[in-house]
């Protein structure tokens, strides 16, 4: 656009942030006795939820073997929405100079944009997905922070507030 050809992959890192915030989660399967017999390791997809259940409804007569192993996380980025109380003058840009003129390098200030994503926890059991938001609950009150290298070549970090909009229930096909 206006003869300008750039990607920085800024959408492509909030994405990567997102998911790394998730992506080591663990739950313990215990027996009667209170004793760990298993250790889980939840895997992580960049999927919206109709992606992941998809196997489910082409077999909705549950007859086969489902290669969905559980529990799972998904998340997907749904909205892109720009913020104008978060805006900053057009005309100032940021400047990294390596004391070369020929490699002075600059960029117009951030653009403001609200990011959000959905998040899916798929269960077989009620305690696993206990175990899961015990997990992720206590980082969120409601806000986390976390901070990303928006830039490679300017060395540009940026703090980014998460913030937890809500949680709700949805009881799905048996998986």
């Amino acid at each position: 656009m206006l003869g300008n050809k750039f990607y920085h992959a800024s959408i492509r890192r909030y994405i990567i942030l997102f998911g790394t915030l998730f992506n080591d989660i663990h739950i313990k399967r215990r027996n009667e006795n209170d004793n760990v017999i298993s250790e889980i390791k939840c895997p992580l997809t960049y999927a919206p939820r109709e992606k992941v259940t998809a196997r489910l409804e082409q077999n909705l007569s549950l007859t086969e073997q489902q290669a969905i192993n559980l529990p799972r996380l998904s998340f997907e980025m749904t909205t892109l929405q720009y913020d104008p109380s978060r805006k900053l003058s057009t005309t100032r840009h940021l400047v990294k100079d390596d004391n070369d003129p020929t490699k002075k390098k600059r960029v117009y200030n951030p653009v403001p944009y609200e990011i959000s994503f959905d998040m899916n926890i798929y269960v077989r059991y009620a305690e696993d997905a206990t175990q899961i938001l015990e997990q992720i609950l206590p980082f969120f009150t409601p806000e986390f922070t976390a901070t990303i290298k928006l830039l490679d070549d300017m060395d540009i970090k940026v703090d980014v507030p998460i913030t937890l909009q809500g949680l709700s229930y949805r009881l799905g096909q048996k998986l």
